[in-house]
Parts: C-alpha cells; sequence; structure tokens
C-alpha cells in the first residue's frame, strides 16, 4: 500500500491539537454559561439569575478541588467488574467469529487488497467496540438500580461528579483493553493473509 502523503510527526501536530481543544472547550464552557445564566434570568430575573450562576460556578470548583482519585479509581475498578461480568468479552469472541469467515467475504486478489482487508477491519473493529462502549454506558446504570447496588455507593462519601468520573474511566478502560485486543487480532489476521 502506497501512503500519497507524508505521515506529519507526532510532535508537530501534537501542540496545535492541543491548542483547538483548549478553544473548542472554552467555548462550549462560555456558551453554557451563558445559557444557563439566561434560563435562570428568565425564570428568576437578571440579578437572581446572576447570583443563581455564580453560586453553581463556585460550587462546580468546590466539587472539582474536593475530587479524590482514589475514589474515582474504586468506582472504575467496580464498573470494570460489571463489564467484565457482563461478559463484554463477548465482543472478542465475535470478533475471532469475523477473522474466521472475513477471508470468505474478501477477495485476495483484488487491485488493493491491503486497502481492502484494513478498511473492512478497521470499520468492524469500531463498529463492535462502538457497540460493545455504548451498552455498557447505557445498561450500566439502570442494572445498578434494580439490583440496588447503586444505594450502597451513594451512602458512602462520594460526589456524583466522582461516580460519574469513575464509570467514564472504567468503561473507558475496558474500551481500550477491548481496541487493542482486537487490534493484535486483526494485525496478526492482516499478516497472515496478506504475506
Amino acid at each position: 500500500m502506497v501512503i500519497e502523503t507524508d505521515l506529519i510527526p507526532f510532535s508537530q501536530w501534537i501542540g496545535p491539537a492541543l491548542v483547538s481543544f483548549g478553544i473548542g472547550f472554552s467555548v462550549l464552557l462560555l456558551a453554557s454559561l451563558v445559557f444557563g445564566y439566561l434560563t435562570a434570568a428568565v425564570r428568576h430575573g437578571p440579578l437572581a439569575g446572576g447570583d443563581i450562576t455564580f453560586r453553581v460556578v463556585r460550587s462546580m470548583f468546590a466539587e472539582t478541588l474536593g475530587l479524590s482519585p482514589r475514589r474515582i479509581w474504586s468506582i472504575a475498578r467496580l464498573a470494570i467488574k460489571e463489564s467484565l461480568r457482563k461478559q463484554v468479552l463477548a465482543v472478542l469472541a465475535i470478533n475471532v467469529l469475523i477473522l474466521m469467515f472475513a477471508s470468505w467475504l474478501l477477495d485476495p486478489t483484488s487491485s488493493s487488497p491491503a486497502v481492502l482487508y484494513l478498511r473492512f477491519l478497521l470499520n468492524a473493529s469500531l463498529f463492535f467496540a462502538l457497540l460493545a462502549g455504548l451498552f455498557l454506558s447505557c445498561f450500566s446504570l439502570p442494572a445498578d438500580l434494580k439490583s440496588k447496588t447503586i444505594y450502597t455507593v451513594v451512602t458512602k462519601p462520594v460526589s456524583a461528579g466522582e461516580i460519574v468520573l469513575g464509570r467514564i474511566l472504567g468503561f473507558s478502560l475496558v474500551g481500550t483493553v477491548l481496541l487493542a485486543a482486537m487490534a493484535a487480532m486483526n494485525h496478526f489476521f492482516v499478516l497472515r493473509s496478506l504475506h
């Protein structure tokens, strides 16, 4: 496979990418503050709306400073255990099943078989990783409410932000491990199929 454009080194694109991220995050934060103020001003008046917005921002900073990495990591570990209990590893089994039958669907004698194989495997990996992340994140909280395990978590001195960050971290780690495992399997499949 021929690369038509040179790859940009990491050190050259990471700086502008971080600047773009910072600008986008700042604009989004400012827009949400303005929207929150306008909503509060319409409901309670301009002065009371400013006071409400100020109290919300002050409590946000207080909660951010009070975040505990230890509690966040504990909730992330619980999310990882929950994911394994929900048999998220079945995604890897589905990936193996796809790899077993992919040689029937893909034509290695095409004009550019590497592009065909890589496009197919990358799309399949992306699809299954997104499905796994979607199902894990959507059904975890209702399942916790149904099994009443969330009640033991919220009785501890844990803030709502720590619960959300812990869940995000846990599910992100599970998704990262799934993607890494699928990438390794797909790499060996492509190396074996296209000598």
